[in-house]
């Protein structure tokens, strides 16, 4: 605001004629950064064509990635315990079923031949036969 009433009272003043100068950018000097830019571009790929020349390229081989396999720990993850420990769980029980149906039936057949041998005898009784063995 000040720098517009500045303007505006004292327009051609020797400090605002002096920044205007200073900031004007002259022909001369706008060629002389064209000019030094060419030269450092310049110098820069002299310079990397240099070191590829001294340097020479060495072929870069990228071994193939094998494939991994992962490595198990020594412990048994909880999955596989699980599974190892239904499946003994399993086995247990079916011979424990095995066991007590061999059981019943052997208890039934004994109970059988206990009554057969029961009615023998008691046929015998009733027919008055004598032990053969007698």
């Amino acid at each position: 605001m000040i720098k517009f009433f500045h303007h505006l009272f004292n327009p051609h003043c020797a400090d605002c004629r002096n920044k205007e100068e200073y900031n004007k950018i002259c022909n001369s000097c706008e060629t002389l950064k064209n000019q030094l830019e060419k030269a450092n571009y310049d110098n820069k790929r002299l310079l990397d064509q240099i070191i590829l020349l001294t340097n020479p390229k060495t072929e870069i081989v990228t071994a193939q990635p094998e494939e991994t396999t992962p490595i198990f720990s020594m412990g048994k993850t909880w999955n596989i315990r699980k599974a190892e420990l239904e499946r003994e769980s399993r086995n247990t029980a079916e011979l424990e079923r095995r066991k007590k149906l061999e059981e019943a039936q052997l208890k039934t057949a004994t109970q059988i031949k206990k009554t057969d041998e029961n009615r023998i005898t008691e046929l015998e009784k009733e027919l008055e036969i004598e032990n053969a063995a007698n």
